[in-house]
């Protein structure tokens, strides 16, 4: 999609927002109701509507004055931080081509898409990969799950000595 324009109420969110609700290239059905959409906190200004969509949203939490995540607040932005990695280490790969790290003029967006895509293709075949064993994947989101449902030993210690020491 796009090229959008480039203003100060363009942002990621704001066109995001603009594609869902006009169903732009019909991206509603390329979504589906289980799908959980990966956002970075740029996104904020989209949850709700997304949630109207029925789509579900994960984004890492915002500290709202506190000091400190709890454990699971913690946990679930790790999650969330690693699968969004990937996507960043995409977009830097792309960057360090020159034609990319700086502004484009409007008369070459017509073919934007077709740089990109031979861009992409030269990072395919001559660049270094962002993961190497893709099929790694499912066992490092399985142990990180595993890892967000186990208690957290020294919180317990902390806890324990807490108590021992209001007794």
């Amino acid at each position: 999609m796009g090229p959008f324009l480039s203003d100060y109420k363009n942002n990621d969110a704001s066109i995001f927002k603009h594609c869902v609700y006009n169903n732009e290239q019909d991206i509603l059905n390329w979504l589906h109701d289980d799908d959980v959409l990966i956002l970075d906190r740029g996104f904020r200004d989209t949850v709700r509507a997304m949630k109207q969509f029925g789509f579900q949203v994960a984004m890492p939490s915002f500290l709202n004055g506190r000091k400190q995540f709890s454990l699971e607040e913690a946990n679930l932005n790790r999650c969330i931080t690693k699968v969004r990695w990937i996507v960043e280490s995409v977009n830097a790969q792309l960057k360090q081509w020159k034609y990319f790290s700086q502004t484009i003029l409007n008369s070459s967006l017509c073919f934007l898409s077709n740089y990109i895509d031979i861009t992409c293709a030269l990072i395919n075949a001559y660049g270094s990969r962002c993961v190497q064993d893709i099929h790694s994947g499912s066992e490092m989101a399985t142990q990180m799950l595993q890892k967000c449902q186990t208690t957290n030993p020294v919180q317990l210690r902390l806890l324990e000595l807490l108590e021992t020491k209001l007794q």
